[in-house]
């Protein structure tokens, strides 16, 4: 829902809100000239990482590159602690031992992050739930080629991450984000 300036998306868990998300942001700013737009999250219940981190991806994007002023009003708890409004750059924060690397958005910038991040996921999933050594020597591998993708190709030079464990379902959700150029151009 728009109204204004203000944009009011409900639950971030389904994939048809990034389109949505980033048309809304293009027509405020572009067609009508909005310099400040206000995002309203109070129907926002559940969070996926797809779509969420696109569109915290695409906020970031509006905030360093066109100079657009973000309010987020009516902010669950949740999304605050997973860093929705300002990913944690992994350079910036304070990781150890006891760094749970699930339920927060990442930023990631070079290799050394991209091997940081992967090595924090792999041992945060590990604490989570019980899953096969396959199943996590297959994550670390798509981790590292998306991720270093993501450093190698985008023209950006920043991407997104976050994870998810879904204990109920025994769900394994990852999205990786950048905006960069895209696969087919």
């Amino acid at each position: 829902n728009v109204f204004g300036n203000t944009i009011k998306p409900h639950n971030l868990t389904n994939k048809r809100l990034i389109p949505e998300m980033i048309n809304t942001l293009k027509r405020l700013h572009f067609k009508f000239g909005h310099k400040r737009i206000v995002v309203d999250l109070q129907n926002v219940e559940r969070v996926f990482p797809y779509p969420t981190v696109p569109i915290a991806g695409y906020i970031h994007y509006f905030r360093e590159h066109l100079n657009v002023d973000f309010e987020f009003i009516n902010v669950p708890t949740y999304l605050n602690k997973i860093h929705y409004l300002s990913p944690a750059d992994i350079n910036k924060t304070s990781t150890g031992t006891g760094t749970h690397f699930l339920d927060r958005i990442w930023l990631f910038h070079t290799s050394n992050d991209v091997h940081n991040l992967v090595n924090g996921f792999l041992s945060s999933i590990r604490k989570s739930c019980m899953v096969e050594e396959g199943v996590l020597l297959a994550c670390e591998w798509g981790l590292n080629e998306i991720m270093d993708n993501v450093i190698q190709h985008s023209s950006q030079n920043v991407g997104f991450v976050m994870g998810q464990v879904l204990k109920e379902s025994q769900t394994l959700k990852i999205s990786i984000f950048d905006y960069g150029q895209g696969i087919f151009q």
